[in-house]
């Protein structure tokens, strides 16, 4: 990164102090995770009423559509929003935060898809943004060295492969222009928190998990974000704990889904099922020979369509 060198040259003007300042409030942490389950218990989970549905499928007021996703990823671009229930209802969002006076091109926004929930008033970039939740039925971290990452899926309740109890994570979220296409969106950001001394060997930070019994405060406006803040960091760093309603679990699980283009539910497999699966059939785990005979083919045969399904903004 061109700032860092820089930094590293030990002569950086104000002006590039600032913009380190600037880049510094954003980071890299829950940039993985799953919505799977029985649609069911999502709509009484979250007493949403605007809903149809439609061949097993919920609709949003906005028409919004949700059917099992087992590997959702951060990107700014348009054709890959997620659900969000804001005070007016389940809706989709972009999961990357851009604000509304946001000019630029989409490409050149900060890393945004997390914000840290301690620092928020402090941060200009969010400034004017709205609390909404962010459902989930589980996320995904990855530890390790680079080369040696591990993967490791994080749920409330019994291990399920992302299928199991739905939950909500706090979130900021703002609508904006798109300065492309001028058309309106809304976006989204988790908001994390310090990491407990349970989920410290995984990341130093976690999601905020938003208590049952708060979800409705989250939606509505009159209530201010700082307010509900103390009651959700407490939820968090205790989660893990037993006897706690949908106790935090974890388990290593398939690296399959470390490929944004990987969408199905094996990529939450625990590690046990995936390398079962992959004896069975080696293309869950292709050699790397395999892949770069796969990855030639794909070059001279890509559409347009498939290209714009790869052009997230990066893995986290």
């Amino acid at each position: 990164m061109k700032l860092a060198c820089f930094w590293a040259e030990g002569d950086l003007s104000e002006r590039y102090r600032r913009t380190l300042a600037y880049y510094a409030i954003f980071e890299r942490m829950c940039g993985r995770y799953a919505l799977a389950g029985d649609w069911a218990d999502f709509v009484s989970t979250f007493q949403l009423t605007a809903l149809r549905s439609e061949a097993g499928a919920v609709i949003g007021a906005d028409g919004m559509q949700l059917s099992p996703r087992y590997n959702i990823a951060p990107s700014a671009a348009g054709g890959f929003e997620v659900p969000v229930i804001t005070a007016r209802g389940l809706q989709a969002a972009r999961f990357w935060y851009i604000p509304s006076w946001w000019k630029k091109e989409l490409n050149r926004l900060p890393t945004a898809f997390n914000a840290k929930s301690e620092e928020l008033s402090e941060k200009p970039f969010f400034r004017g943004a709205e609390k909404v939740l962010v459902p989930l039925s589980g996320w995904r971290e990855f530890p390790g060295r680079a080369g040696e990452k591990k993967s490791f899926a994080f749920e409330r309740g019994a291990a399920s492969a992302g299928n199991g109890r739905f939950f909500a994570v706090g979130a900021i979220g703002c609508s904006f222009l798109d300065p492309v296409t001028n058309e309106p969106g809304y976006s989204v950001s988790l908001l994390t928190t310090s990491a407990s001394v349970w989920m410290q060997p995984y990341h130093h930070r976690m999601p905020l998990l938003v208590p049952t019994a708060d979800y409705a405060a989250w939606q509505d406006p009159k209530i201010h974000l700082q307010e509900l803040l103390p009651a959700a960091t407490q939820e968090t760093h205790h989660a893990h704990e037993v006897g706690q309603v949908g106790q935090l679990s974890a388990y290593e699980c398939s690296t399959i889904g470390n490929s944004t283009r990987e969408q199905g539910p094996e990529c939450v497999w625990p590690i046990d099922k995936a390398l079962a699966e992959a004896r069975l059939q080696p293309r869950l785990h292709p050699t790397k020979k395999s892949m770069k005979s796969t990855s030639q083919s794909a070059a001279s045969n890509a559409s347009a369509e498939s290209m714009k399904q790869q052009s997230l903004f990066g893995d986290s």
